[in-house]
């Protein structure tokens, strides 16, 4: 999968990389990737920008819980949101995710 940085990342370089190996099927830092969320990441296109942000996205999508969320954006395909916990020692787990309509 060809990923395509966003000229707007807000967060520090690992956490990037850690949501950079999920989407190529590289997940071993991020905990709690369940089958939907796989599914879902299986099925985007291979033109997907990444956006992270340090903090967790706005209500009602997001409660305070997270450290980061992460926009993986494609195009006419849409994309999907992931809400991130950091855990210590460039270790995230997935406490949600969301689709994002395209554009």
């Amino acid at each position: 999968m060809l990923l395509i940085a966003s000229a707007s990342v807000f967060a520090e370089p690992d956490i990037e990389s850690a949501v950079r190996s999920l989407l190529a099927g590289e997940a071993a830092v991020i905990e709690h990737v369940g089958p939907s969320l796989q599914a879902k990441i299986d099925s985007l296109p291979d033109n997907c920008s990444v956006e992270v942000v340090i903090g967790d996205a706005e209500y009602p999508i997001g409660d305070g819980e997270a450290t980061h969320h992460s926009l993986v954006e494609c195009g006419a395909s849409g994309g999907i949101g992931l809400r991130l916990k950091a855990l210590g020692s460039n270790d995230y787990r997935v406490l949600g995710f969301w689709s994002l309509s395209g554009t």
